[in-house]
Formats: C-alpha cells, sequence, structure tokens
C-alpha cells in the first residue's frame, strides 16, 4: 500500500544512503490511516513512519520486512509567536518531545 507520491516508488534509507523501491499492486489510497488499516487487515505490504504503527508491531500483530531500510525522514517543527515570551510549559514540552525524538525511532 502507499499513500506517497508517486505511489509506484517507496524512498527509503538504509545506511545514509537512499533506495527507491518500485512497488506495485491493486490497491491505492492517499492517506496513511485508510493504508495502516489496509495493512491491519491483510490487503497486503505498506510503508509507515515507526510511530504510526508501533503499537501493532510491539503487539505482534505487524512485523517490520525491512528492518535495515527506513521512510525517510518527517521533519517536526515547534513554533511560538517570537514577540512573546515562551511559557515554561511550552519549553518543557519542546525539551521532552525534543529528548524523546533524539533517543527513540518514532
Amino acid at each position: 500500500m502507499s499513500h506517497e507520491v508517486p505511489p509506484s516508488v517507496w524512498p527509503l534509507t538504509a545506511n545514509g544512503s537512499l533506495a527507491r523501491v518500485s512497488v506495485t499492486g491493486r490497491f491505492r489510497c492517499n492517506d496513511a490511516a485508510s493504508a495502516n488499516t489496509a495493512v491491519l487487515h491483510g490487503v497486503g505490504i505498506g510503508l509507515a513512519p515507526l510511530w504510526q504503527v508501533r503499537n501493532e508491531i510491539d503487539q505482534g500483530v505487524l512485523e517490520i520486512l525491512l528492518p535495515d531500510y527506513e521512510p525517510l525522514p518527517v521533519p517536526v517543527h515547534a513554533l511560538w509567536h517570537e514577540n512573546s515570551a515562551l511559557p515554561a510549559r511550552t519549553r518543557a514540552f519542546i525539551d521532552l518531545l525534543r529528548g524523546r525524538i533524539s533517543s527513540e525511532r518514532i
């Protein structure tokens, strides 16, 4: 299953190198929730960030087929208005998020 554009090529990284894997199939969709649900129901294989399917992998419902390959990273941004003071709770959340993202593969 694919929800990426173009849907027939999955860009993956392995050891810092980019690999483009051609995929074929009859089911296509344009959103991650539908693709992940289809994979859970046995329609085929899919490409998803680990954070989207971690629970299912931990429960043994899904398995990683290519453990040496990962989807391209997705940037995460924290934004706030520069003219206002950053509340302590917001700074704490940003620090927590930064620590979690860097320590776990999510």
